[in-house]
């Protein structure tokens, strides 16, 4: 399992592609941005509410930390893994996140993509 929150280190793949990270960052973007939040750094922000939201609802802090891919404190805590149960038990703690893109609320007259929907 890979990080919830890419963090592009690499730019472009060997054959000058962009890397998976970018790719998932401008989809997130896109998403997030269709849903009404107008923000430069949409992705870091992320991050803040993540960490905040975890604090509110009781999520193990080591665990808040493997989830979003940050380092460990101390090199026993570096031992061992986190089985992903154990994490998704702690992300069941939060709250869900009701989101509605803007045509499917009927604020824009066409799905993204044109009358097709192959956006």
């Amino acid at each position: 399992a890979g990080p919830l929150f890419y963090a592009p280190g690499r730019r472009q793949t060997e054959t000058g592609s962009k890397a998976l990270s970018e790719k998932v960052g401008e989809k997130v973007r896109a998403a997030v941005r269709e849903a009404g939040v107008q923000s430069a750094q949409p992705n870091h922000a992320w991050r803040h509410r993540f960490k905040t939201k975890a604090r509110l609802h009781g999520i193990d802090l080591q665990a808040a930390d493997v989830i979003q891919g940050h380092a460990s404190d101390t090199e026993g805590q570096r031992y061992g893994i986190w089985p992903i149960p154990r994490l998704a038990a702690e992300i069941a703690k939060l709250p869900r996140y009701p989101v509605t893109p803007a045509w499917a609320a009927g604020q824009d007259d066409e799905e993204p993509g044109g009358a097709r929907g192959d956006g």
